[in-house]
């Protein structure tokens, strides 16, 4: 079963892969709701003989399922949840295929800390601190392609555009894997689009990379 999120900071969906799950503003929680609306343990979600309940944890601005304040509910797909200013709904888990990882934008956000690069007054950022802030800002920037692309060519050309600006790179290969070979399936220059015939690729670099 999976928990559809939409809140501030827009919408995300949570795999529950535990039975019981603590939700609230606190970090400690299981699914961490950043808002000032909801309580730092605001609420249980949990699982019992195959149904799902939501109990209020002593909350500031409670509980709601459609709309009805409660102080524990059995909820199922289809009914609403309000916590503050987040709706939650049950849905059906979303197949993902063998060996996909598969992570929300917000959570890589949250994991990885991405706000959580200030600079100090008068204190220059160190080097190290810079680095991983540009990585991981890369990083985003191809997450939320993948996430608003209506097909492949539109995430692979986008993903050359972020590498372009991010590397000082004169040229960029995208390749696929297809029935086991590795095949070219964008190749540019900062000047435009290339052809395979016009520019072969090293293998040995393909070898270093994989």
């Amino acid at each position: 079963m999976d928990l559809l999120i939409t809140g501030p900071d827009g919408e995300r969906t949570v795999k529950l892969q535990k039975k019981r799950n603590s939700l609230g503003r606190s970090k400690e929680c299981d699914i961490q709701l950043s808002d000032f609306s909801v309580s730092r343990s605001h609420c249980f979600l949990y699982e019992e003989n195959g149904v799902w309940f939501i109990e209020d944890n002593n909350s500031t601005n409670g509980v709601l399922v459609n709309g009805k304040k409660v102080q524990k509910s059995k909820i199922d797909i289809g009914d609403e949840v309000t916590l503050g200013n987040f709706k939650l709904e049950l849905v059906h888990t979303t197949e993902v295929a063998s060996g996909t990882f598969y992570r929300t934008l917000h959570d890589f956000q949250m994991d990885y800390k991405l706000d959580e690069f200030p600079a100090v007054e008068g204190k220059e950022i160190p080097q190290e601190e810079k680095r991983k802030s540009k990585i991981l800002s890369i990083l985003v920037q191809m997450a939320k392609t993948l996430l608003v692309a209506e097909n492949l060519d539109e995430v692979l050309n986008k993903i050359m555009e972020i590498v372009f600006e991010a590397l000082d790179a004169e040229r960029g290969y995208i390749l696929l894997k297809t029935n086991g070979n590795l095949e070219p399936k964008l190749i540019r220059s900062r000047k435009g689009i290339l052809s395979k015939e016009d520019l072969p690729f090293s293998k040995t670099i393909i070898d270093q990379v994989i």
